[in-house]
C-alpha cells in the first residue's frame, strides 16, 4: 500500500499565495461565454476563428487521410 509523503503536500502559504477560487474579470467573462447554451458546440462558442480553425483543421486531416490512401494504394497496385 501507498502511503502519501506530507513532503509532497502543498503547503498551506503555496495555497494561499495562489489565488485558488479567484478569477481574473476576462476569465470569467469567457465562462460566461462558453457555458451560455445558445445551441453550439463548444468547440464554435469562440467567434468566426474557431469556426475557421476547425474548418482548416478538419480539411487537413481529411487531406492527409488522402494523402495516406495514395500512398497506401500506390505500394499495393506497383
Amino acid at each position: 500500500m501507498l502511503i502519501a509523503s506530507r513532503s509532497l503536500q502543498p503547503s498551506p502559504q503555496v495555497r494561499r499565495a495562489s489565488g485558488a477560487g479567484k478569477l481574473p474579470p476576462k476569465m470569467a467573462k469567457l465562462q460566461k461565454q462558453y457555458q451560455v447554451d445558445n445551441g453550439l458546440p463548444v468547440f464554435l462558442k469562440g467567434g468566426p476563428l474557431d469556426n475557421i480553425l476547425y474548418r482548416g483543421t478538419v480539411g487537413l486531416s481529411i487531406l492527409g487521410l488522402v494523402g495516406d490512401l495514395w500512398l497506401f494504394a500506390g505500394y499495393i497496385i506497383a
